[in-house]
């Protein structure tokens, strides 16, 4: 039979690693709309891909992976890669909803790269302005789609 003080510390365990579980990006602030794993970026049929609404193609598909009260918000895209139609090629970008500008992600490989970028962003990192983008460009359509408006 247990004690009283191992049930307290197997309590107070559980509670630390629920804690920690459900906050992964509390110190980014993101709060996780989609738990992003490498099956998921490989999976074409997933229901968790949007239709791209500035593609013309249906294998043109993004995905938002999670937001920030402050208006950031992380979005996956995935497109037939150009120099292999048989491969896939996933990049991302960051906005900052009412500030219409991005910061690219060019290169996501794996569910991990994903992780570090939501844990790290570089749009808090004040050397990256993010970039500006027009009205009616592919990336202002996808921000529309995400922050409507």
């Amino acid at each position: 039979m247990f004690s009283r003080n191992h049930k307290v510390v197997a309590a107070c365990l559980l509670a630390i690693a629920a804690i920690h579980a459900s906050s992964i990006f509390a110190a980014s602030g993101f709060q996780v709309e989609v738990n992003v794993t490498d099956a998921l970026l490989k999976n074409p049929h997933s229901k968790l891909w949007k239709q791209d609404p500035s593609a013309g193609s249906p294998d043109y598909k993004y995905l938002v992976v999670g937001r920030r009260p402050d208006g950031a918000v992380m979005v996956l895209y995935r497109q037939p890669d150009l120099t292999n139609e048989r491969k896939i090629r996933l990049s991302g970008a960051l906005f900052k909803c009412g500030i219409k500008r991005d910061w690219p992600i060019l290169f996501i490989d794996s569910a991990a790269d994903v992780k570090k970028q939501l844990e790290h962003p570089f749009l808090d990192d004040p050397s990256h302005e993010g970039i500006s983008f027009m009205e009616g460009s592919d990336v202002a359509i996808v921000y529309q789609a995400v922050c409507g408006g």
